[in-house]
């Protein structure tokens, strides 16, 4: 029994086959906006099947079957069934048909998404926006985060500052990924329950050891390599005077293929031999 196809009767008060995904469109070439049937669990970003965890997506081509990293997920301002998802890559063009999953999601009561699960979508419209957000990306991939006064030895961390028009001012570009690898660098697996491998976890003042220095670099070649905008990454480890671990990066981005050379200074506890 059905009480209609508003949003009660396809909810488990009288639908058939519960929650479903109803439709999805690329907003933007880093954008899918998704449309349910009827709102979903979406209270915290560390719940597994709720709306709000990225991982709880997924978005890939279906030609190529190449996978789209989601970032963030957003509520639409004034609905309750309407999210935007955010991703680390640009999609297809508009002639290629991308599909939007989300197998684990719960509705509203705790319920699994019924049998529709997943939906196509045409991806974003001309190859000169795609270049353009690809240049974007290269610059400063879009993303941005609060400007603070930071020192050399943490630079994701300190006073936050405010602009002239009483607005807190921002950074992106290079700033913005020695912050995102930084925040790799210190965090430790578990750290974010959404995350379970996201972290290298050199912890500060924890002893290191020198003979160890080879293996180390290659631990944080591949956790910075998995930061959606870098497509490699090279590091070399060098001990400073006062037990100070330097970090040197050389890292490739994934749009345009541009380098740059980042350092980051971790005290450390002592150099065992």
């Amino acid at each position: 029994m059905s009480w209609g196809l508003a949003g009660w009767g396809l909810t488990p008060w009288g639908g058939i086959g519960g929650m479903s995904i109803s439709s999805a469109i690329a907003l933007a070439t880093h954008t899918v906006r998704v449309t349910l049937s009827s709102p979903p669990l979406a209270t915290t970003v560390a719940r597994i099947g709720d709306a709000l965890n990225p991982a709880t997506w997924s978005v890939a081509r279906s030609d190529t079957g190449e996978a789209f990293a989601v970032r963030l997920v957003v509520p639409v301002s004034g609905s309750l069934s309407q999210f935007e998802l955010s991703l680390a890559a640009p999609l297809g063009p508009h002639q290629i048909s991308h599909t939007v999953a989300a197998p684990g999601l719960l509705d509203a009561l705790g319920n699994l998404i019924g049998p529709t699960s997943s939906t196509t979508f045409l991806g974003t419209i001309g190859r000169d926006v795609v270049s353009a957000a690809a240049r974007a990306t290269a610059r400063g991939h879009g993303l941005r985060d609060l400007k603070s006064f930071a020192s050399p030895r943490n630079p994701a961390g300190g006073t936050l500052v405010v602009q002239s028009d009483g607005d807190y001012g921002t950074v992106s570009g290079t700033e913005m990924l020695r912050r995102l690898l930084y925040r790799r660098l210190v965090s430790m697996p578990g750290d974010f329950f959404h995350l379970p491998n996201y972290g290298v976890g050199l912890k500060v003042k924890e002893p290191v050891r020198a003979s160890s220095l080879a293996i180390l670099a290659r631990e944080i070649e591949g956790q910075l390599q998995r930061e959606p905008e870098v497509k490699t990454v090279r590091v070399n480890l060098g001990l400073l005077p006062e037990n100070v671990l330097m970090v040197m990066a050389k890292v490739q981005l994934r749009s345009g293929g541009q380098q740059t050379d980042l350092s980051f200074q971790i005290p450390v506890g002592a150099v065992v031999l």
